[in-house]
């Protein structure tokens, strides 16, 4: 997620910086009795069951074409694709395409993207956040990297 907001903002220093609080802020609200934690890591491995759960939480049924969003409400159409290329200001039009997409997996798409220096700099700012959230420390495992 930080690899993601470092494209946003084009500063590490600012994308840590807010993974961190949207992160505490996750914690705050996970604590209410009418919210529920969603892990990225879950809906992408276990899509199907990661949606029946949510649903069930909000007693909502569950339709087998709720994991399909690219295509149209008649559930054959596929949605327009996004026409142009990402722009702070076409931010909105950007995010309203993008969450019809399917759901794809990019867990392992930073190690590609970030430097060592900059995982070493993630590390250093989040580890213990990334730790209390089940993460491994890969930044010190120069092995463990493509």
């Amino acid at each position: 997620m930080v690899n993601s907001l470092l494209k946003r903002y084009g500063c590490l220093d600012k994308a840590t910086e807010r993974w961190k609080k949207d992160n505490q802020e996750v914690d705050r609200w996970a604590k209410v009795p009418w919210a529920i934690l969603m892990k990225y890591e879950d809906l992408v491995q276990e899509t199907s069951n990661t949606i029946k759960h949510v649903l069930s939480f909000l007693q909502e049924p569950y339709d087998a074409k709720c994991l399909h969003p690219e295509m149209g409400k008649s559930g054959d159409t596929p949605r327009q694709s996004f026409a142009g290329v990402y722009t702070p200001e076409n931010h909105k039009e950007f995010r309203n395409w993008q969450i019809s997409q399917p759901v794809l997996d990019t867990r392992e798409q930073w190690r590609s993207e970030l430097s060592l220096e900059q995982i070493r700099v993630v590390n250093e700012r989040l580890m213990p956040m990334l730790l209390e959230y089940g993460y491994r420390d890969v930044g010190n495992d120069e092995s463990s990297f493509p």
